[in-house]
């Protein structure tokens, strides 16, 4: 046998074993060689050659072989459980220590200076501005469209007299504000 072959059929024992370990996880089940056949994502592999690993492995007690059916021994099956409890240990160990240290680090960060977080109350009492100054436009463009629909002359009253300057005002507080941001 070459060095290929031995690897070949280890990692085709080990394969089969998985597959057996996992079918059996929920309650023990019999399993044909057809079944680990189709299970195996290994397309190279022949039935034959399940056939002969799993002959191997039931003369190694590592399966339980019943009327062409074939199951995993308890002790393999107690052997995979006690691998896989200690894989998720160090998992769960690996997790936390992740969180610790994603934790220390928060711990570590400084809190915003209050220079930012004044500029990005100024930033949004801008926004407020220009949106007051908008609405502002609005109503005044629809006072004056009713008045102008109302009476067919075409010079401005005490009202639309008013509206303009107090828009006018509120642009002169609004640029007097934005000047000092930069």
């Amino acid at each position: 046998m070459t060095a290929t072959t031995i690897a070949t059929e280890n990692h085709l024992r080990e394969e089969i074993l998985n597959i057996l370990y996992a079918k059996n996880l929920n309650k023990p089940i019999w399993i044909s060689v057809e079944e680990v056949f189709w299970t195996i994502d290994d397309f190279s592999v022949s039935e034959e050659q399940i056939k002969k690993t799993l002959k191997w492995l039931v003369e190694r007690d590592k399966v339980i072989s019943q009327s062409g059916k074939y199951q995993i021994s308890q002790e393999e099956f107690l052997e995979r459980s006690k691998k896989t409890s200690c894989k998720k240990v160090d998992r769960k160990s690996q997790i936390a220590f992740k969180k610790t240290d994603a934790d220390s680090k928060k711990k570590h960060e400084v809190a915003p200076s209050t220079s930012s977080v004044k500029k990005n109350s100024d930033f949004w009492i801008g926004r407020v501005c220009f949106t007051a100054c908008c609405a502002m436009i609005i109503i005044i463009a629809f006072i004056a469209y009713q008045e102008s629909i109302a009476s067919f002359r075409e010079t401005t009253t005490g009202r639309q007299t008013f509206l303009f300057a107090l828009l006018a005002l509120v642009f002169l507080i609004a640029g007097i504000f934005f000047s000092k941001k930069t």
